[in-house]
């Protein structure tokens, strides 16, 4: 008798990591919180991306999946206004 498995076969999930980029696999199924646990990364400061969309921590991912994690990025703005964003003088003294 044949087997009928398909090749290239990817029984796990493939992960694609950045900062350093590389991609690892992982037996599913399992929540992307605990993902990012065994991979040591803090559940708060990445992203998990799954085709387009992100996808929520409680989501359950499945060994057929192929998923992006991201670390967060924000640029946040300072805790005073910059002086040459104001264009009369009498404005800045306001603060």
């Amino acid at each position: 008798m044949q087997s009928c498995r398909r090749w290239p076969y990817h029984p796990l999930v493939q992960v694609q990591l950045s900062h350093p980029a590389r991609i690892v696999e992982v037996k599913g199924p399992k929540k992307v919180k605990d993902l990012l646990r065994e991979l040591n990364l803090p559940v708060e400061a990445h992203l998990v991306i799954k085709g387009d969309d992100l996808v929520t921590e409680d989501e359950m991912l499945y060994d057929v999946d192929k998923i992006e994690i991201r670390p967060v990025i924000s640029g946040g703005s300072p805790l005073t206004p910059h002086p040459s964003r104001f264009t009369d003088s009498d404005d800045l003294h306001q603060m």
